[in-house]
């Protein structure tokens, strides 16, 4: 039975009292999680960062920073947001020029590209903007998903995707569509 916030429950759980610390935790570490995952954050992560921003909630209920118990849902939504925000943050965008970027380790084509064709790609490839070898870079050869590009370039899953399919357009343009390249995964 779900519990009711109330004056009383609200002072016990500043107190510490253990039942309701338990029923804190049940309450709303599920709803936590699920929100950090829709908030992007991976899978194996959100547990961590549902019980940062839990930890964080009841140290700021113990220090009187929450008199009305009605509240207390938007209140850890608020704190889990500022967590999701501080875990992107600390994970910072993976802004990196291409000539840094580690040699891809795995391929996932069923035969090697020839020597004439990776050529031929990086040669496109330096043709083209900073930004769309970037977008390019994380989506195809990374395989990052959409929503975690966005993620990294401050964009929306939407608007990543956009990227992509122009960057993908002005790749095509750039290597001209009779060339062994027009085959490439579109």
């Amino acid at each position: 039975m779900p519990v009711s916030w109330h004056d009383g429950l609200l002072d016990r759980l500043r107190s510490g009292d253990e039942q309701v610390v338990g029923a804190f935790l049940e309450r709303f570490q599920p709803r936590c999680i699920a929100i950090a995952r829709r908030r992007g954050v991976p899978a194996h992560d959100c547990p961590a960062v549902a019980q940062d921003a839990l930890t964080d909630a009841f140290e700021r209920i113990k220090a009187a920073g929450l008199r009305d118990p009605a509240k207390l849902p938007g209140f850890i939504r608020a704190v889990l947001m500022n967590k999701v925000s501080d875990y992107w943050r600390r994970r910072g965008p993976s802004m990196v020029p291409l000539e840094e970027l580690p040699e891809r380790t795995h391929d996932t084509h069923l035969s090697a590209p020839s020597s004439e064709e990776v050529l031929m790609v990086q040669e496109v490839l330096a043709r083209l903007n900073a930004d769309d070898q970037i977008v390019l870079w994380l989506y195809d050869v990374e395989e990052y998903t959409l929503e975690e590009v966005g993620h990294m370039l401050g964009l929306r899953k939407s608007a990543s995707g956009e990227r992509v399919k122009a960057a993908r357009e002005r790749f095509r343009v750039e290597a001209g569509n009779s060339s062994p390249l027009s085959r490439l995964r579109k």
